[in-house]
């Protein structure tokens, strides 16, 4: 009993960090859409751009996620194709667990050569980035993204730390027709942050768009 005075408030104190770190770090978030049996939405895993090359780049210059360089460079090595074998495509990846709300996942501007009727060769992989607003709650990232092309697919691996508050920068990233990452550094120190590790392999999984 005389330790009962020294229990209690380390309980509270506990049960007072979690509760600030559910509505500060990974707060309950709203979704909208299609939703699996635990309340998560999903996204397709791929979708293909074919045979329209401007809305390709489009799509790309319009994408914040990317740096300005990985742009730049998608944009042009795109704008300098003529090959109508050669086409343009994103592959997105399956999602992962930080936490029981939160499930971002990385995806890849491609560039595919037709070897057949219905086949495609992954070429390179243009550029990638990582989505983390895709549950309408933003989440923040340090860590690194890595992938590369391997038997036609995509192998990629993330890992790093989330918080749901702070900033992010991309520090550096390395660039090859079939292999690259990205590192991501917080630049505002977070209250919480919960380590994470996601990874995967991407197929082939064409839908047309025109």
């Amino acid at each position: 009993m005389k330790n009962a005075g020294k229990i209690i408030p380390i309980i509270l104190l506990f049960l007072l960090l979690y509760l600030v770190g559910m509505i500060i770090g990974w707060p309950n978030i709203s979704l909208n859409g299609q939703k699996d049996s635990q309340g998560m939405q999903h996204h397709d895993k791929t979708y293909f751009i074919h045979g329209n090359k401007n809305l390709y780049i489009h799509t790309v210059s319009q994408d914040e996620r990317l740096s300005e360089e990985s742009r730049q460079r998608i944009i042009e090595r795109a704008s300098d194709v003529t090959d109508d074998q050669i086409q343009f495509g994103i592959i997105y990846a399956d999602s992962f667990i930080v936490s029981s709300n939160y499930k971002p996942y990385p995806y890849f501007y491609v560039m595919l050569e037709k070897t057949g009727n219905v086949d495609w060769d992954i070429l390179s992989v243009e550029g990638g980035a990582l989505r983390l607003d895709f549950y309408q709650k933003e989440a923040f990232f340090e860590g690194e993204l890595s992938y590369k092309i391997e038997d036609n697919a995509i192998k990629w691996h993330v890992n790093g730390k989330f918080a749901g508050n702070g900033a992010m920068k991309l520090t550096h990233e390395k660039w090859e027709e079939t292999e690259g990452s990205l590192m991501y550094e917080m630049t505002s120190a977070p209250l919480f942050n919960k380590k994470a590790e996601g990874s995967g392999i991407c197929p082939l999984n064409l839908k047309e768009f025109y």
